[in-house]
């Protein structure tokens, strides 16, 4: 097929001196023009375009529509109509006009809105009548913006749109007064009244005047639960519970009893929170190497009960830069430290925020003493800690009576520490001291005073070959609480308790190597499963190990079971023992007594190669979870392209198959297409012979903030390792969005004259040529034939049956494929034909000045 060029030629008699032309020197100066012009965009590709461009005419209003209406009579008194337009970038409904009245007497309104596509919907507002504001179609809360009808609608220029009486939300009443437990009033507090029925749009809330009063207007016939929320105060449930199981259940019952008054309230201010951290954080540049340098601590804080510190703390914190205590009781406590690894005890020396602690400490800062008051929180700022070598500190209870007991059935050295915990009841475990276990296994802790059921987990060494053992003899690996707790001795207040041994579990010691690349892999997880042979080979208990530097790992396992060994790392491929690629084709291990095994089972791991996978939807996505029930698209296919130059190339296409509870499932490479390289693909959906458009699309790390559409493709870059994780929602119902299948680009063939010299299918690179938007086929390449000789073309693999393109995406056009020596030969000729046509001109304008001036 020729180009078509579009050539406009801008006239030069401005450049030249004004004197009248004949035609046929008028006509010359073109002539060359068009032929220079024409040369240079057949030469280069270059489409021409007009020296001056047009200014863009504005666009027109898209003017109005009108929205009449009646409320029903009962409710026409102080109504207010407020139009709302739904934002589709934010997904929420904005006010889009000044409200308007409802007449009092005939209860009509009249609203002018602009025309298009733009959905709205309608909120009427009362005034302390007896109904509820309601929304367009009869809900309290607004409606989605998915459908137009009942509730949701839309209008073209110059029509109106009439709305049935719209029938409002009959009410009832709630009032009351809330105070606190002085008496004094509970301003700007939040009150609910929540249904016990979840499934209702619901909680109808209001807030709390100057005297601590509500009025909160509710469904009738509906039972609910009234309740508080304050800052700094208690969430409170009528008649004055905290416990929301125990609230009162409310209900306006009918039209003579839907007032109800005298539901008061009486809070408590909110339970206080302790809140500290080591190092300085101001920085908020911090690396996270440079977070984890930070210092840590154990940090325990203690009711303080008639004068003497309990041996129970009230809460504990892990070994972290920060810590935090919440929902405490008003009192006295003491707070403190512990070295995360030798368990000393470490004194506060100062610290930035208030109370002020440290050495004005008694104890120099061993004991921090707090006393907390309901609706107060406490935040120590950043605490610096003591060496323990110079200031050394004591368990915080002082001397009591000991709890004590031996490691049996070990080797030396093979238990480190032994903990102990105070159980309340099987739920409420608290952990209490950490104690050495010295190297023939005794260990104690002293200072018992509170009573209760004590017992303690015995941690063994890294290399010994035991687990961490319970008390009672049961392994941390399972959920045994229940019967630790119900073994746990019961001891008095101040009573010692001695012969609480423990008899450590034997272990198998598996170990290995994780290497990839030939390197080690420092971080890597080893994982082992037991496997019930006996229940088709369900995986029973789990375990699992970081490799260290050398990427070496260690993991216990029980003798006499069957076990499946796995290799994780990021960017590598999962393995299994031996060398397999799932689950069901692990070899499975077992090991017949404790000890170190002599086998080591390592782990070549090859780099994982790039996939694309994703779920296809049709609705926004708006959370980090899908919803419970999705329904699929059928007939959906999705298409990846990879980029080749300016161009994407059509890599595969795959039917996307529906997923129960999730949508359609898209999964690249396809079975039997070859694997996927590092670059830039586009992610197409196309429904029968229809391309979809997407209303949004997300992967993980932008599934809080999806991209919004309308848009046709998903854009994706692939690193060497990468696994790209796609979530799309199609939009069915635009047809307004005109997407297509990628712009074609054709192969270049080279010629091939034998089977020893067979014909090349290759890729160009970047186009130079790009076609007007009005152009929709691409020419066919054609190979430059050698002389005497029939040239051989490979045919590119025939693509399976896709959806024609549409005008709304150009398609990129292919250059013809001619020999160098061809184009050269073709410029020549064409030059030739310009040197002349100029030749012809000269002359022509010579003679004419000659004969001009013969006269």
């Amino acid at each position: 097929m020729n180009r078509v060029c579009v050539v406009k030629v801008v006239s030069m008699s401005r450049y030249t001196r004004p004197a009248r032309r004949s035609g046929w020197g008028r006509l010359t100066t073109r002539a060359v023009a068009l032929v220079v012009a024409a040369v240079l965009a057949g030469a280069t590709g270059v489409v021409g375009t007009s020296a001056a461009v047009a200014a863009t005419p504005a666009a027109a209003s898209p003017g109005t529509f009108t929205v009449v209406g009646t409320v029903q009579a009962e409710a026409r008194t102080g109504v207010t109509v407020t139009p709302a337009v739904w934002d589709p970038d934010s997904e929420e409904w904005t006010a889009a006009a000044t409200s308007v009245a409802v007449n009092a007497t005939t209860g009509a309104f009249a609203l002018k809105l602009p025309a298009g596509s733009s959905r709205y919907t309608i909120l009427f507002e009362t005034k302390r009548i007896p109904f509820l504001n309601t929304y367009l179609g009869g809900g309290t809360s607004a409606p989605e913006d998915d459908t137009l009808g009942k509730s949701v609608f839309s209008g073209a220029k110059g029509t109106t749109k009439t709305i049935a009486e719209v029938k409002l939300v009959p009410a009832g009443v709630i009032e009351g007064v809330i105070t606190d437990v002085a008496g004094a009033p509970i301003v700007g507090g939040i009150v609910s009244g929540t249904p016990v029925d979840d499934d209702l749009d619901y909680p109808a809330t209001t807030t709390t005047a100057a005297n601590g009063s509500y009025y909160l207007p509710v469904k009738r016939n509906v039972p609910m639960y009234v309740s508080l929320s304050a800052e700094k105060y208690e969430d409170t449930y009528y008649p004055g519970t905290e416990d929301g199981n125990a609230a009162t259940t409310l209900s306006t019952t009918s039209a003579n009893s839907f007032h109800l008054t005298g539901v008061d309230l009486t809070v408590k201010g909110s339970r206080p929170s302790v809140v500290g951290a080591f190092g300085d954080l101001s920085d908020e540049s911090l690396t996270q190497e440079q977070y984890d340098a930070l210092p840590t601590a154990h940090v325990y804080i203690y009711p303080v009960v008639n004068g003497t510190v309990s041996s129970i703390p009230a809460q504990t914190s892990g070994d972290d830069v920060e810590f935090e205590f919440d929902g405490l009781n008003d009192g006295d406590y003491m707070m403190a430290f512990r070295d995360t690894t030798t368990n000393a005890w470490i004194p506060a020396t100062s610290n930035t925020g208030a109370p002020k602690i440290g050495s004005a400490v008694s104890g120099n800062g061993c004991l921090v003493p707090l006393t907390l008051v309901r609706g107060h929180d406490v935040d120590l700022g950043v605490i610096s800690l003591g060496a323990t070598a110079t200031t050394p500190c004591t368990a915080p209870w002082g001397t009591g009576a000991v709890f004590s007991g031996k490691v049996t059935n070990m080797t030396k050295g093979a238990a480190t520490t032994a903990e102990l915990f105070y159980a309340t009841s099987v739920n409420d475990i608290v952990d209490v001291d950490i104690a050495t276990v010295s190297a023939t296994g005794t260990y104690s802790f002293s200072a018992i005073t509170t009573a209760g059921r004590y017992f303690v987990l015995v941690t063994a060494g890294r290399d010994a070959p035991y687990f961490d053992t319970l008390q009672g003899g049961y392994s941390t690996s399972n959920d045994v609480a229940a019967q630790v707790v119900s073994h746990a001795p019961k001891v008095a207040a101040n009573t010692a308790s001695s012969g609480n041994d423990v008899t450590l579990i034997p272990a198998a010691i598996v170990t290995g190597k994780i290497t990839g690349g030939g390197k080690p892999l420092e971080g890597a997880y080893a994982l082992i499963s037991q496997i019930d042979s006996a229940d088709d080979g369900d995986s029973l208990t789990y375990d699992s190990t970081a490799t260290d530097a050398a990427g070496r790992y260690l993991l216990k396992v029980r003798t006499g079971s069957n076990y499946a060994i796995a290799a994780e790392a990021d960017d590598y491929s999962t393995q299994y023992f031996d060398g397999k690629a799932t689950l069901d084709d692990a070899t499975l291990v077992s090991f017949a007594k404790p000890g170190k095994d002599p086998r080591s089972f390592n782990f070549a791991m090859k780099p994982l190669s790039p996939t694309v996978s994703g779920i296809v939807v049709t609705f926004p996505l708006t959370a980090n979870e899908l919803p419970d029930s999705v329904a699929p698209v059928k007939n959906l296919s999705a298409t990846l392209y990879r980029k080749i130059g300016g161009y994407y190339k059509k890599v595969a296409t795959e039917l996307a198959p529906a997923i129960e509870e999730l949508g359609n499932s898209i999964q690249f490479p396809v079975a039997g297409a070859p694997a996927l390289v590092a670059g830039d693909y586009h992610v197409r959906f196309s429904v029968g012979t229809r391309w979809i458009p997407m209303s949004q699309y997300a992967t993980p790390a932008t599934i809080d903030e999806p991209t919004n559409g309308p848009a046709c493709f998903i854009p994706v870059k692939l690193g060497a390792a990468t696994q790209e994780l796609v979530y799309a929602s199609l939009d069915l119902k635009d047809t307004k969005t005109k997407c297509a299948d990628e712009p074609v680009k054709k192969p270049i063939v080279s010629t091939g004259s034998s089977a020893s010299n067979p014909a090349v299918i290759s890729w160009p690179a970047d186009p130079a040529v790009i076609m007007a938007p009005s152009v929709t086929s691409t020419p066919t390449p054609t190979a430059t034939p050698t002389p005497s000789v029939t040239p051989t073309v490979t045919a590119e693999p025939t693509d399976t049956a896709e959806p024609s393109e549409t005008a709304s995406e150009a398609p990129v056009a292919s250059p013809q494929n001619t020999s160098v020596s061809g184009n050269l030969a073709w410029i020549y000729v064409v030059g030739g034909l310009i040197l002349a046509a100029i030749i012809a001109a000269l002359i022509i304008m010579v003679a004419r000045r000659q004969a001009a001036a013969g006269k």
